[in-house]
């Protein structure tokens, strides 16, 4: 069964419109108020735009997408990247980059073992767990897209927490299928596309990204 809402499990929009009713349960990602603090370098990278993750298992055969008729097929796995322990601004790139594949991997799986290998608000891996369409068995939907996008190209430090403004998307697609019928649902109340403040600490050799009430 899907677990309620509550207040505390809200994030709230640093800027733009907020709307209770498309707000996603979720606290994996924090707000921050804006402040001017030192921006990190990293070694001239710019990391702006949306997160890649680079490498996948996709041994289990070609993938499918999912249709009307039956659920995504041999979706591939995410896999760490190498550098994604280390303390470094590539280090929590490729920690962003991992935990949106394991949330996207989640939602159109049912498989919520990614999320446990990376360091995310536990809450944040209970919504996975209850929320999941696909856990039903029979019922999934339309190909769900977890984005997570940075809009500066590198994070900023204040004592020993970084913060990265960004751009949170979830979007579970256009119809979901329970029990061979298939529903309109565009306008799906989960779905979430927000402006953020990522938070983070390195902390036990592994990022560990914040919580909203951090």
């Amino acid at each position: 069964p899907t677990h309620p809402m509550r207040e505390d499990y809200f994030i709230m929009p640093t800027s733009g419109v907020f709307s209770r009713r498309n707000t996603l349960r979720f606290t994996t990602l924090g707000i921050l108020s804006l402040a001017v603090i030192p921006t990190l370098t990293a070694c001239g990278k710019d990391y702006q735009g949306e997160v890649k993750l680079d490498s996948y298992d996709e041994s289990a055969g070609s993938y499918e997408p999912a249709t009307k008729e039956h659920p995504a097929q041999n979706v591939p796995k995410p896999k760490k990247p190498q550098d994604i322990n280390d303390d470094s601004t590539g280090g929590l790139y490729s920690t962003l980059a991992f935990a949106a594949a394991a949330m996207q991997y989640a939602l159109r799986t049912g498989d919520t073992s990614y999320l446990q290998e990376v360091n995310i608000p536990e809450r944040t891996k209970v919504f996975f767990m209850s929320n999941s369409p696909f856990l039903g068995g029979t019922t999934w939907t339309d190909n769900p897209v977890v984005t997570i996008a940075l809009k500066a190209g590198s994070p900023t430090k204040d004592g020993d927490t970084y913060t990265w403004p960004g751009h949170f998307k979830v979007d579970f697609g256009a119809w979901t299928v329970k029990d061979g019928t298939a529903t309109d649902t565009q306008n799906n109340r989960l779905n979430l596309d927000q402006d953020i403040d990522i938070k983070a600490k390195y902390q036990n050799n592994a990022w560990t990204i914040l919580p909203l009430d951090h």
